[in-house]
C-alpha cells in the first residue's frame, strides 16, 4: 500500500517507532504537501516526544532540520531511509544538527523516508556512526 507499507522501513532498518521508556506514539506526515511547501504538521511534531517518519521529506531536509533545530532538539537522532526494501535500500543515521550535511556528503537518493525521534537512537549502530562524524572514537 504506498505510503502505508513504508511505515514499516524503520522496522525493517532497525528502528522502533515506538519503544517503552523513550516514546509511546508515531505520526507519520507528509512532508512535503501538494503545492510544494512543507506541511504545516512537521512543526507540531517537533514539538511532540513522538518518533515522526516523514514521507516525501528528502528535498525538504534543511527546512526539516531547521524546524526542530527552533525547538530545541538539533541532537536528535535522525534516520533517512532511501530506497526502503530494494537492493539498493541504504540506512543514513545521523542528528538534526548533522543530517543536512550527511545529505550533502552522501546524496541518498529517492524515496526515501525521514525518520526523527529518540527511538532512532535506539539503532544499534547509532552511537558508534554518531561518535565518528564527531571525530571520536569509542
Amino acid at each position: 500500500v504506498p505510503g502505508i507499507s513504508s511505515v514499516n522501513l524503520p522496522g525493517y532498518y532497525g528502528i522502533p517507532l515506538t519503544r517503552r521508556g523513550v516514546n509511546e506514539s508515531f505520526w507519520v506526515i507528509t512532508a512535503t504537501t501538494s503545492n510544494g511547501a512543507i506541511s504545516k504538521d512537521v512543526k507540531l511534531a517537533a514539538q511532540s516526544s513522538a518518533t515522526v517518519v516523514l514521507l516525501m521529506g528528502l528535498r525538504k531536509i534543511a527546512t526539516i532540520a531547521r524546524t526542530f533545530k527552533a525547538v530545541n532538539k538539533g541532537d536528535l537522532p535522525v534516520a533517512i531511509i532511501s530506497k526502503g526494501s530494494l537492493p539498493e535500500g541504504n540506512l543514513l543515521l545521523g542528528t538534526v544538527s548533522t543530517i543536512e550535511k550527511l545529505v550533502q556528503e552522501q546524496k541518498p537518493e529517492a524515496p526515501a523516508i525521514v525518520v526523527l525521534g529518540e527511538a532512532v537512537g535506539t539503532h544499534p549502530d547509532f552511537y558508534v556512526k554518531a561518535a565518528k562524524l564527531q571525530g571520536q572514537y569509542l
